[in-house]
């Protein structure tokens, strides 16, 4: 979903790989099979930034689809080159970049440059097109050689299109062919502007206007808003940024995006590859949105059994009016209907990759598909129900993943949801954006400005695990009755209003590069743990009013502020 176009058995999947021991990178580049003469051919797809990578244990790599088989069983050679980042700005050696991995960034807006001289000093546009509509790679753009897809623009070309004085929407429709800013507002572009747009569009003051470096999440996968094909880019987005700052320089980075199903136990892959990265490469530190699915009624969890903990569990699938039920016991799977076009699968698992317990995946086609003439699932309510066939209680968690409506679209989907059925077993605990519970990042949640009251949806961490909860609490609402903040729209004087936990993020990811930039050319590189322990010294705490209406608010409130309240305006001060 998402890519475009007919799978053919030489489409290539991107994926993230894990390897076991570092220095196995460069290994797997070097493997090959044979193509239909009998010659060799690399088994993958590999960007030089991880094949000639001897500390890495992550990578990832675009696989043709007939050998994704040769793949679980067991290049290119160009690089990117650090951006050089001039004086013209009082800018020097040691001035911080700010990074923002998004999905809408409409770098012409001139919140991003200072007097016709861009600030954004290299955006990469991860979309590739489909086979049938590939993304056009003519001037200014150029290809993306290092990783293989995509697109980039330098400043020297951005400079260019803002001396030209054109109207700015006829410029990425007809010059650029960049369709992610065509509407009035986009979610990269507010995120942006709150991270590094100057002047500041709250008001909170900054030390100098920075440079930026950006990356469009591909457009198509965007809008599947499930996260499927988000951690493949995103690692490959870190790497980009990574060697565009170049070694011996700070650089916070910005991901107000992420999914709700996972394991949230820090096991997912990408997390262990980010809280990697992070760790080898001091003066790069990542500031990452809580989530916004506190109130989503996605999560579920519950103990089903009685006596020793173990059992086994059996997972049961019911459709709308009970007319048809498929189950699966451990380590088998089911499908429904066994003959045509598939409307629900279960798939059960006893093995999972962090080694903790079973897993089951349950998955519908849509109950409207995204081609006509295609079926779709039966619409209402499917029970999903789960029995235990020993007599030793097993504790369960279960989340709905993301299926809502990208920012600035209305439909035609709806996010799918827990119904409650009377057990209680409906929480909004253990909510955080998935990719957001490894050790290294730096997990924003969002409060009103007006009332210090957490936002309604702000996720929350895990009660059994008190080190997986957001880091602290940024502003994301002026009030109930005003929700969200103001910040630029596509076009050059124009703002609206977001809320969600993606715009406390850039607060912080602000407040990190002012600090970042006030110790001077003499600066030294902060490691994202010391960045993380400055802020967490610094966060306050607050008693918000109590909510009437979610009593359980009061009582998860440890659990969604972390160390406490970042105040709008705030001095972070880091370590001499």
């Amino acid at each position: 979903k998402g890519y475009g176009g007919a799978v053919q058995p030489e489409s290539l999947v991107p994926f993230i790989v894990e390897l076991r021991d570092r220095g196995d990178v460069p290994r797997l580049a070097a493997q090959t099979v044979p193509d239909v003469q009998g010659q060799p051919t690399p088994l993958v797809t590999m960007a030089a930034c991880y094949a000639n990578d001897m500390q890495t244990r992550f990578c990832t790599v675009r696989v043709r689809l007939d050998c994704i088989a040769t793949l679980l069983k067991l290049q290119q050679d160009a690089v990117v080159s650090p951006v050089k980042i001039g004086d013209a700005l009082g800018w020097h050696d040691a001035t911080p970049l700010v990074a923002v991995i998004d999905h809408g960034i409409a770098f012409l807006n001139r919140q991003f440059h200072i007097d016709g001289q861009p600030r954004i000093l290299r955006l990469w546009d991860q979309w590739s097109g489909s086979a049938q509509q590939p993304a056009p790679v003519a001037p200014p753009w150029t290809a993306e050689i290092a990783h293989g897809y995509g697109r980039t623009i330098s400043a020297h070309e951005i400079a260019a299109l803002i001396a030209s004085d054109g109207d700015e929407l006829a410029c990425y429709r007809n010059v650029l062919r960049y369709e992610p800013v065509a509407g009035r507002v986009a979610h990269g572009t507010h995120v942006l502007d709150v991270a590094a747009g100057w002047p500041d569009p709250l008001g909170a003051g900054s030390t100098m206007p920075l440079p930026i470096v950006a990356v469009q999440l591909p457009w198509l996968p965007e809008k599947d808003v499930s996260g499927a094909s988000l951690c493949v880019h995103v690692l490959d987005a870190m790497r980009f940024i990574l060697d565009s700052a170049g070694p011996d320089r700070n650089v916070v980075v910005n991901l107000s995006d992420g999914a709700m199903a996972g394991s949230h136990n820090a096991g997912s892959i990408v997390e262990d590859a980010v809280d990697e990265l992070l760790i080898d490469h001091p003066g790069m530190s990542l500031v990452i949105a809580a989530g916004n699915g506190y109130m989503a009624h996605a999560h579920a969890q519950g103990v089903i059994g009685d006596g020793p903990q173990g059992g086994n569990v059996m997972v049961t699938l019911t459709t709308p009016g009970g007319d048809t039920t498929i189950a699966a016991a451990v380590d088998t799977s089911a499908c429904w209907p066994v003959n045509g076009s598939p409307q629900a699968a279960i798939i059960h698992r006893r093995e999972v990759a962090n080694g903790d317990g079973q897993l089951a995946l349950l998955a519908l086609r849509p109950s409207r598909p995204p081609r006509p003439g295609d079926s779709g699932a039966p619409h209402g309510v499917w029970t999903v129900s789960l029995s235990n066939a020993a007599d030793r209680p097993v504790a369960f968690e279960a989340w709905v993943e993301r299926d809502d409506p990208p920012f600035a679209e209305h439909g035609p989907r709806r996010q799918s949801h827990f119904v409650d059925n009377g057990e209680g077993w409906i929480s909004g605990q253990n909510t955080l954006n998935s990719v957001a519970t490894g050790e290294s990042p730096i997990v924003v949640g969002g409060y009103r400005l007006v009332d210090d009251g957490v936002a309604a949806y702000s996720a929350a961490g895990a009660p059994r695990d008190l080190g997986k909860k957001p880091t602290l609490v940024a502003p994301s609402d002026d009030g109930i009755a005003l929700p969200g903040l103001r910040a630029a729209g596509n076009r050059s004087g124009s703002s609206s209003r977001m809320d969600g936990t993606s715009v406390a993020a850039p607060i912080v990811t602000r407040l990190i590069a002012n600090a970042l930039a006030a110790t001077g050319p003499a600066g030294r590189v902060y490691s994202a743990a010391e960045i993380k322990q400055a802020l967490r010294a610094q966060a306050t705490p607050a008693d918000p009013p109590p909510d009437p209406e979610h009593a359980s608010v009061k009582a998860d409130q440890a659990l969604r502020v972390g160390s406490g309240w970042i105040r709008l305006g705030s001095a972070l001060q880091l370590p001499p």
